[in-house]
């Protein structure tokens, strides 16, 4: 009996800290989603692309605590009809918790969506904008460096 209740601890303890660490980088992209909310509604192009970029990032290290999580889970599972009910209420708070936090993301995720379709317009003329600048500096650096380039042979010559 001693073994099975610290089995039965240590795979709670388990789950309960990758419960802990999932919602916390759950919580870091919901907080990116804001952002990126934010930055759409300023129709702030390079900044979307900017969150979108770290939210590929941390959505990677995400896979990999998921993993962790699913594994503690499954443990659980073998033990949880032996744990006392205040354990398995207390890790259910914690699973609620976090589905609270992917159900928000979820719905940042579609208002952010939405936004963007609606703001699209407005972040296509801006990104035309930022192609045409680009475009022009290009065209003057090429400029300058064929009027530098001329200029050389004019200087080679008269040397």
């Amino acid at each position: 009996m001693a073994e099975e209740t610290e089995s039965l601890e240590v795979r709670a303890e388990r789950l309960s800290k990758s419960l802990e660490e999932s919602k916390e980088a759950y919580c870091a992209l919901l907080e990116l989603e804001r952002e990126q909310g934010a930055l759409i509604e300023s129709a702030d192009l390079e900044g979307v692309a900017e969150r979108i970029s770290l939210k590929q990032a941390l959505l990677e290290s995400i896979q990999g605590i998921d993993d962790r999580l699913h594994r503690e889970h499954r443990a659980w599972q073998e033990v949880r009809e032996s744990a006392p009910i205040e354990l398995r209420e207390r890790l259910q708070e914690q699973v609620e918790g976090l589905r609270a936090v992917m159900a928000r993301i979820l719905d940042l995720q579609q208002s952010n969506e939405q936004n963007l379709r609606l703001h699209g317009e407005e972040l296509s003329g801006k990104l035309r904008e930022i192609q045409q600048r680009k475009s022009a500096h290009r065209g003057y650096q090429q400029r300058a460096a064929k009027d530098a380039y001329a200029r050389s042979k004019f200087y080679d010559r008269s040397s």
